[in-house]
């Protein structure tokens, strides 16, 4: 049996003593990938941030290739994981600077020169922007030099995104989708919170959903989800 990428178990995360996330469990093989679908406020990006460690677990346990996410030092965690929050700090730096960050967890301080940062570049349409500040990029240019940094990452086993495609037009949706299947077809694993729906089932292989913090669809294969179990989803009350 293939051994699964990343394994949460009854995962519960409490906050003032009232549960914001309660009873999710998944699997997640390598070359699979997850997208958390739900309203505002479902606990999506919670959900991400547990399984990165900023959020302690109240119970239950979260597993990469079998070893205990809580157990990990971070920067155990952080070669292992690539992960992008919804909303990225903003930093004073070029775009080929930023995009060298990703490098840290492996190469320490690489180069903003390494051949990986202009072949990241490229595969997200950034090469001509390379020497630009990120301050003076469009939403949607920043979003991608911020994917950008965490595609770079050499030997990250699970990519973590938080609305990888907020901010972006159709074309340069397709361009993160493109570069998500990549890296799964690498034996990767992804998960993703979105609210671009089509873009994340047709990127994705399996599907959770949430309501107030617990599990309301799935997990279940992306292709089996219909419009009426998404509007069921996404109804008010």
């Amino acid at each position: 049996m293939v051994k699964a990428m990343l394994e949460l178990d009854r995962l519960r995360v409490t906050r003032a003593g009232r549960p914001v996330l309660d009873d999710v469990s998944l699997r997640v093989h390598p070359g699979e990938a997850l997208a958390v679908l739900g309203q505002n406020g479902a606990g999506k990006s919670t959900l991400l941030d547990a399984v990165c460690g900023l959020l302690p677990l109240s119970s239950g346990t979260a597993r990469l290739l079998g070893d205990d996410l809580a157990a990990l030092s971070v920067a155990d965690r952080a070669r292992r994981i690539a992960s992008l929050g919804q909303r990225p700090v903003a930093v004073a730096l070029t775009v080929r600077e930023r995009i060298a960050q990703g490098l840290y967890p492996v190469r320490g301080r690489a180069p903003a020169s390494d051949p990986a940062v202009r072949a990241v570049a490229e595969e997200l349409d950034l090469a001509t922007l390379l020497d630009e500040p990120l301050s003076q990029l469009s939403g949607g240019q920043q979003k991608r030099a911020h994917l950008a940094r965490v595609f770079v990452h050499p030997e990250a086993r699970l990519f973590v995104l938080d609305e990888p495609f907020a901010s972006l037009d159709v074309g340069k949706q397709d361009l993160v989708a493109s570069a998500l299947r990549r890296r799964t077809a690498a034996g990767a694993s992804v998960l993703i919170a979105a609210h671009h729906l089509k873009t994340a089932l047709d990127c994705t292989d399996i599907v959770l959903g949430l309501q107030r913090g617990r599990p309301a669809l799935g997990p279940a294969p992306s292709a089996t989800v219909d419009e009426p179990r998404l509007h069921r989803l996404f109804a008010p009350g």
